[in-house]
């Protein structure tokens, strides 16, 4: 998975449309800890996650699953990113002792916390 990600960013990266293309990434069951303070377990709690989801993304987000739930928690990340009410991005942090970004290349990890 690591690999196919860093091939599929840099054939974006060489793509004449890359300056239009933003790459986010999200990861859907921490984020909604974060931001709920609550275990995520589809199984046992897909109303309330689901219900939670629709009051933070869309009224008529109704994710059947949990892969479905992952992925709109991904979109609600990168839309929070994009229209600025997320404003940390993990892949802005630098690492100490180099000063390099975290990521190798131009992404986005918006994050809900400082």
């Amino acid at each position: 998975m690591a690999i196919s990600g860093i091939v599929l960013l840099r054939m974006l990266a060489s793509s004449t449309e890359s300056a239009h293309v933003v790459i986010t990434e999200a990861h859907p069951k921490v984020c909604y800890f974060a931001l709920t303070r609550a275990a995520p377990n589809w199984p046992k709690k897909k109303a309330a996650m689901r219900k939670w989801l629709q009051s933070a993304l869309h009224p008529t987000s109704s994710p059947t699953n949990d892969h479905e739930f992952d992925a709109l928690v991904a979109v609600l990340a990168a839309y929070k990113g994009l229209n600025g009410d997320w404003t940390t991005d993990l892949h802005a942090i630098v690492w100490p002792d180099t000063g390099q970004p975290v990521s190798c290349m131009k992404t986005h990890y918006w994050w809900p916390e400082a």
